[in-house]
Order: C-alpha cells, then structure tokens, then sequence
C-alpha cells in the first residue's frame, strides 16, 4: 500500500510484538568431509562385509554425487561409449497417500536445474558398474536396489547400511 508493508504503518496493530525477543542463536554445525584415508577404510571395510554399501559409497566417493542421486541411479543413466554418467533425478520425499506414512521415497527431479549435469566416470567406476550390470537380474532397472528390487530409501541407506559400515570401519559419526 501507499503507507508501505508494515502492519503498524497500515493501523493493523499498534505495536511490535516481536520487540524484546531474542531468536535463538543458528546453530550451522560445520560440516567436516572424510579424509582420503577415511573413505578407504570406508570402501575397504563395505567390501569386506560384501555389502551393497561398496558400490554406493565407491560410486560417491569418486563422483560426488549426492545420496539421493546415487540411489536413484538406473543402468540407462550410464553413458558406456562417452564413459559419462548422467545425473537427472534424485530420490525425493513425496507426502504419503496411504494413511500410515508421513512421506514416501520416490524418484523426482535433482535438487535444482543446475543439478542436471554429465559427470565424467575413470576407468575404474566404469569396471565397477559394468561388474554391477552383469550382475544384476535386469540390467534396466536400479543400479542399487534392495533385494526384491525396490529402491533403497536414505533413511533405510542411512541407519542399515552405512552407519554398520561405518562403526565396523571404527568411524566417528561423518
């Protein structure tokens, strides 16, 4: 309006409610990434339990894609001839319909536009997704799945694959 956007300056209330309270204080705990030496023990002790872990965390470690990129990962994402890995969608809560659930894990778009990108793959990822592929019962679908080939929701990856991994390898909490 003419007697601009404050409540007061419009006669709406006749003071600041907000004068006199303190905002807690914003606590940004600083985010300290693993060694180089870390992410070995990492990746060294995901393959020896033989968990699903390895792949993830060796995929994460030489690309640094987000979680939630990783996990959304198909084999079609995987660009054989230009030895690129496309990034286009991430894995995303969406509200649950089902009445239970507060949300669901579901495949969406990347956090932002600018995450779209092509990622170039060495040689050794390429062994490692190519070993995956031949692998797996269906090379078209999720390159990190569960059992029953569901996608691997973050929570789930967070507290049963890495975190074991993780405390086996001796690791604080990272």
């Amino acid at each position: 309006s003419q007697k601009g956007s404050s409540a007061i300056k419009q006669g709406f209330i006749r003071f600041d409610p907000l004068v006199g309270v303190e905002l807690p204080s914003l606590d940004k705990s600083e985010v300290i990434p693993p060694t180089v030496q870390e992410v070995w023990q990492l990746i060294d002790t995901a393959a020896e339990m033989k968990s699903v872990g390895y792949g993830i965390i060796y995929l994460g470690a030489f690309t640094g894609l987000r979680r939630g990129e990783v996990l959304a990962l198909r084999y079609e994402d995987v660009d054989w001839f230009q030895n690129v890995l496309i990034v286009n969608k991430s894995l995303a809560r969406f509200p649950a319909t089902d009445g239970f659930h507060k949300w669901v894990w579901r495949i969406g778009p990347t956090k932002s536009k600018k995450s779209n990108r092509r990622v170039g793959l060495p040689a050794n990822v390429l062994q490692l997704l190519s070993s995956l592929k031949q692998a797996s019962v269906n090379g078209e679908d999720l390159i990190f799945a569960r059992a029953e080939g569901n996608l691997i929701d973050p929570d789930y990856f967070d507290d049963h694959i890495f975190n074991p991994i993780r405390r086996k390898a001796g690791l604080p909490d990272i």
